[in-house]
């Protein structure tokens, strides 16, 4: 049995990063091979989840006034982060952080793999160089659905290093359409890139039941995920929850969750139950899912919700496409669940997912993933 390790962004207090390495170690594990994430500390993860920051700017500032006004809630919401990981992610006994030599890693694995999640986005505060694997060629080195998001392969800093470290890759995919154009522009067009789905679209519904919670709520409500909590996310869920006279839970993902909490007290803030367990429970139970998020989408699909992915407006009114979101819908083809604010005055709860369609075109496009994956490997 070939031993693979995963390096990718699971330590992040973010819902989507450590499902989807739970999801990709789960996926390679049943297929055949012998999976554990990488234990790797990013560069920047004190400050990105530290309680406090320098306070040089206004806004650093009223950072760590909100976080310190929260403190026992940030902390039990890390411990539950960091049970997760312990006890779901099959985490590597060898520990590394930035800065440490992760050449070991050659040694240990038949391949290593990089993603998925935004690994090589150069403006992630949490990606950096050993997100590319700079050492010695001997473990294959794998990429599997990285997302460059909004960011371009031309803003790296050092581009031929860069340029030479992905080249070294033996093979490349990445998860949107987007990002196979602009990384193929920036390595050329000798070197094959596949676009493969993410991680936690690999799985059916049925592989999260070990990592559900219990049912939290008995009547029906909307959740609510908005990883940056947008204002018109935000108006949306509030406009939807009026018309269908449900209540809205949502899970704090960043710092702006509590402006919408202190604004929307209608909204139910579950601050002791915020594990990815939860997310998985509250993302299978709702009626209906409001989200601006990649995974937020994701899990919608997977567990066959109504939902609305919502999207932002430029200064014409006019839909700004969102490349990570539409790239999985245009897909499956329900790019309709793409909408605006505006146009959430028109949807109603009878809108049906034709989810027999959909899961037959995803099974689809998870073969040709596996399929990548094993070949990769072998």
């Amino acid at each position: 049995m070939k031993k693979i390790g995963i390096l990718t962004f699971h330590k992040s207090i973010n819902y989507g990063s450590v499902l989807q390495a739970y999801a990709l170690r789960k996926t390679l594990n049943n297929i055949g091979y012998d999976a554990e994430v990488i234990d790797y500390q990013p560069d920047n993860y004190k400050f990105l989840y530290g309680l406090v920051r320098k306070p040089n700017t206004l806004w650093r500032v009223k950072y760590d006034v909100v976080n310190i006004l929260h403190s026992s809630f940030m902390k039990n919401r890390k411990k539950l982060f960091a049970e997760f990981r312990e006890e779901f992610l099959n985490l590597s006994h060898e520990k590394y952080q930035f800065g440490d030599d992760i050449s070991p890693i050659n040694e240990k694995y038949d391949a290593v793999i990089c993603g998925s999640d935004q690994i090589w986005n150069p403006k992630a505060k949490d990606s950096d160089i050993n997100f590319y694997l700079p050492i010695e060629h001997k473990a294959k080195k794998i990429s599997y659905a990285v997302s460059l998001n909004d960011g371009f392969a031309d803003q790296y800093e050092d581009k031929e290093r860069y340029k030479n470290l992905i080249r070294d890759f033996n093979r490349l995919s990445v998860r949107e359409k987007s990002a196979e154009r602009d990384l193929r522009g920036f390595i050329g067009d000798d070197k094959d890139i596949e676009v493969v789905l993410d991680p936690s679209l690999l799985l059916q519904k049925e592989d999260y039941e070990p990592i559900c919670a219990e049912k939290r709520v008995d009547k029906p409500y909307i959740f609510l995920y908005s990883v940056h909590h947008k204002d018109s996310t935000v108006r949306t869920a509030k406009k939807l929850s009026e018309k269908f006279s449900m209540p809205v839970y949502f899970l704090y993902t960043d710092f702006d969750a509590h402006k919408t909490a202190v604004e929307n007290k209608e909204f139910i803030y579950p601050k002791k139950d915020t594990s990815p367990k939860e997310f998985i429970s509250f993302i299978k139970n709702a009626e209906l899912v409001i989200t601006d998020s990649f995974h937020g989408t994701a899990f919608s699909i997977v567990f066959e919700k109504k939902f609305f992915s919502i999207a932002k407006l430029n200064e014409n009114g006019e839909k700004i496409r969102d490349e990570r979101i539409c790239g999985i819908l245009n897909r499956l083809d329900i790019e309709d669940r793409f909408i605006s604010e505006k146009e959430a005055d028109n949807v109603s709860l009878s809108d049906e997912i034709d989810y027999t369609t959909v899961n037959k075109k995803r099974d689809e496009l998870i073969k040709q993933s596996l399929d990548y994956l094993k070949s990769a490997i072998d």
